[in-house]
């Protein structure tokens, strides 16, 4: 079964489809492959993306934190973006 963000809270994306309109798939791996490919056999649209700061910090000092399922890629992103990452604190996922 593939569920769409991936994780035991997510809604299967049975239930989903009538509400589906198309995707955007941050990143790469199997998983988003195989739902993209679901995606477009229902001759609705993929559209690529990918992460980026919403503040200009290249160059900047920070200590980065994230409560998300993969704090890794988010981590990566802001080297990416020119960030200097002093520290980082990953969380759990959904953490408080």
């Amino acid at each position: 079964m593939v569920e769409v963000p991936a994780g035991p809270l997510r809604v299967p994306l049975a239930r989903q489809w009538p509400h589906v309109h198309g995707l955007v798939l941050i990143g790469t791996g199997p998983r988003g492959e195989a739902v993209a490919t679901a995606v477009r056999a229902r001759g609705l649209p993929v559209h690529r993306a990918r992460l980026m700061p919403g503040a200009d910090l290249t160059g900047r000092r920070v200590l980065a934190f994230a409560s998300l399922g993969r704090p890794k890629k988010f981590l990566a992103s802001l080297e990416e973006a020119g960030v200097t990452l002093v520290a980082t604190r990953p969380c759990p996922d959904h953490h408080p």
